[in-house]
């Protein structure tokens, strides 16, 4: 019993972290708007809403964030300051956090016919990923600005 409400306690600071993300999207709304507008005018313009088949692919961004906050969630360090902080969980979000950029940056180089659209949202996702990363750091090390 104890073992599961750990989890859903991990589950819980995960949903809290998140929603922190979100904050310090809006916090930060200019930038979050411009991100925005780009992807409205580069689906208008490329007109990819009938190809469906291809969305697959726009749904990476979006997994990475929800790893990173999962990662500063369940592995939240609530005791000491950063010394005593365990030093693998912050090296996994970073490692996360990376491997999203640099698969992201491969992944528009694929895309040849609708590179604009997918640099767009996945501009959205690595802005969103480094909302949660900023956020899980600080649950990892307990140390929170």
């Amino acid at each position: 019993m104890e073992r599961a409400f750990g989890m859903l306690n991990g589950l819980w600071n995960s949903i809290g972290l998140f929603k922190m993300a979100i904050e310090i999207m809006l916090f930060f709304w200019p930038v979050t708007i411009i991100i925005v507008l780009q992807v409205f005018a580069a689906s208008v313009i490329t007109k990819a809403l009938a190809k469906f088949s291809n969305w697959s692919t726009f749904l990476q961004p979006f997994v990475f964030p929800l790893i990173i906050v999962s990662v500063g969630g369940f592995f939240r360090h609530t005791e000491g300051g950063r010394t005593n902080a365990p030093l693998a969980p912050q090296i996994a979000v970073q490692v996360l956090f990376w491997t999203q950029v640099l698969l992201s940056l491969f992944l528009i180089y694929r895309r040849k016919g609708l590179r604009w659209l997918t640099a767009a949202v996945y501009t959205f996702g690595i802005w969103l990923s480094l909302n949660c990363w900023f956020v899980s750091g600080m649950a990892l090390t307990n140390v929170w600005l």
